[in-house]
């Protein structure tokens, strides 16, 4: 794989980042994010809302047909939801879908343009950019795998097959640099929280940020036991590697 430095925006998020409090930007149940290496532009999910997303990329200074690929992690609206009106403003997009995927919605993205190419696996996609492919049971989700020179950096929309089972997935190609993303732990007790969080300290992962659906209680505990480490999501947020 290519090694080569990241730019890693969030444009959809439950919360503002509070650097970006008191702005025209727009919070809203989803997740969204716009990965610029130095040869793409990739936009991670899609949020629910495509006004609310078109809204925040604007005001972020990114236009739609900017971006080149799409990479969706799995079909639940808040991740998936403003993809059809993102098509409208850029129909010959590359969409990286999970094969779990439906055969309803793989037609209504090839209808409106979209370029599909269906993940099965691990596997590197292009460039510095790899996907885990579809994990877990009942939901199939995939994340995204950015190597850079400090290592993997994983992205993921809900964490559905379990944060701590995608990064020890992660770990057959690199060290895990950092993890971003949802990591659906809303509605666990303490617990489970506390012992997640240990886990992943566990791994020597050395920027956290949770967002989305991984809910306070639990960026609480990690922002108590990750330290500096641990970065504050919401749009606006900002990572560079």
């Amino acid at each position: 794989m290519i090694m080569a430095e990241v730019k890693i925006q969030i444009i959809y998020d439950n919360t503002i980042n509070s650097q970006f409090e008191g702005t025209s930007l727009k919070s809203d149940w989803g997740f969204s994010a716009i990965v610029t290496t130095k040869n793409h532009k990739i936009l991670f999910d899609t949020g629910a809302k495509f006004s609310i997303l078109y809204e925040n990329m604007l005001r972020l200074n990114y236009k739609p047909e900017e971006i080149d690929t799409v990479f969706i992690s799995h079909e639940h609206k808040d991740h998936i939801g403003g993809l059809m009106g993102f098509l409208k403003k850029n129909p010959q997009v590359t969409v990286y879908i999970p094969n779990s995927i439906s055969e309803s919605k793989k037609k209504e993205i090839i209808k409106a343009g979209g370029q599909i190419i269906e993940t099965s696996k691990i596997t590197t996609l292009f460039d510095n950019i790899a996907t885990t492919g579809p994990m877990g049971t009942d939901i199939k989700e995939q994340s995204m795998i950015i190597m850079t020179t400090k290592g993997a950096v994983i992205i993921t929309g809900c964490s559905h097959p379990g944060i701590v089972n995608i990064t020890e997935s992660v770990k057959v190609l690199s060290n895990v640099y950092a993890v971003i993303g949802g990591f659906h732990l809303f509605r666990e007790k303490e617990e489970k929280i506390k012992e997640i969080v240990d886990e992943m300290k566990n791994e020597g992962i050395e920027k956290i940020m949770p967002a989305h659906c991984t809910g306070e209680k639990a960026k609480e505990k990690f922002k108590e036991e990750f330290g500096n480490k641990y970065l504050e999501a919401g749009v606006g947020s900002e990572v560079l590697i």
